[in-house]
């Protein structure tokens, strides 16, 4: 049910780097979390981890649903409990602690709800003890970007924000945000620097497929991704059906994808980064409810192996 899915990228500025993509974990209890370190350790296993960047796209933690079928299961139907993850959060701190590059974005399960605010200060905190970057308060206007510096390369990180917390600005999510023109203009211009890998963080790419022509033009340009699970049921044939088709009409749901001025073309394990492309991750984990839905869908690390 779980797989490490490797992804040979080609890029024209990075000479060798590995890219650990995490995404959509859905911690509900510490048994999920240790799992999820498992998982972790066979990911990083053989890597570099002056030449490896892990990068998280969302949703670590679990919300309770608010669907009839979360009050017919009312016994699973709850958030995540800070005090009962907390002590093996800590594990994950330290399979990391030797890795310099870590970055993640918010997710909705994260910001979803008012009284996620406490639950979303501790895993901020926990984050900034274990040097994990994420986004700044300001960023509802604003993506955030990191420079680095990695031997003789150049890798810009942009952490972006298709989901507002709480108290940023509209009462409830904000998951538009992406949508709107001048956000997405700073996002491109964050992303016109020369000779350097550019890394978006997003949560949702749904938004990627709607202002794709704004980034045909881009090399070197990587957005990964998670929020679908790949549509969590997808029935083999000719033509891909997923249950997340019934829900969103993007084709973004799950694996690697190459931008082409408006095609969007499916990739299987290689990727050209003369275009811009973008990697969904089917994700870690499910919340409770779902976990027994995944079909022909496994749980995944993608790994992306960069090379020129």
């Amino acid at each position: 049910m779980f797989q490490l899915s490797p992804i040979q990228c080609q890029s024209g500025s990075i000479r060798d780097l590995t890219i650990v993509h995490l995404s959509d974990m859905h911690w509900y209890s510490e048994k999920d979390i240790e799992i999820f370190c498992e998982r972790l350790k066979q990911a990083l296993k053989n890597t570099d981890p002056t030449r490896t960047i892990v990068v998280s796209t969302g949703d670590w933690l679990c919300e309770k649903t608010d669907f009839l079928i979360g009050r017919l299961f009312w016994w699973c139907d709850r958030d995540t409990n800070w005090s009962q993850i907390s002590s093996k959060v800590v594990e994950m701190h330290s399979l990391l602690q030797d890795f310099p590059y870590k970055f993640t974005c918010w997710g909705n399960h994260d910001l979803g709800h008012p009284e996620f605010k406490t639950l979303r200060k501790e895993l901020k905190q926990s984050f900034h003890d274990g040097d994990i970057q994420t986004m700044h308060d300001r960023g509802k206007k604003e993506p955030r970007h990191i420079d680095l510096r990695i031997g003789q390369e150049q890798v810009r990180v942009i952490i972006t924000n298709d989901y507002c917390p709480e108290g940023l600005g509209k009462e409830d999510i904000c998951e538009q945000e992406l949508y709107l023109p001048g956000y997405v203009r700073r996002i491109r211009r964050l992303a016109q620097k020369k000779n350097t890998l550019k890394i978006i963080l997003t949560h949702n790419a749904e938004w990627i497929e709607t202002h794709q022509t704004k980034f045909s033009d881009l090399s070197d340009c990587l957005f990964l991704a998670g929020h679908t699970h790949q549509g969590l049921v997808n029935i083999p044939g000719p033509r891909e059906l997923a249950l997340w088709k019934l829900h969103y009409k993007s084709k973004l749901i799950g694996g690697a994808y190459q931008l082409k001025d408006e095609k969007i073309c499916k990739r299987n394990n290689a990727l050209n980064l003369e275009n811009p492309a973008v990697v969904v991750s089917r994700g870690m984990g499910d919340c409770p409810l779902l976990r027994p839905l995944r079909c022909n869908c496994r749980y995944e690390i993608p790994l992306l192996l960069l090379k020129n």
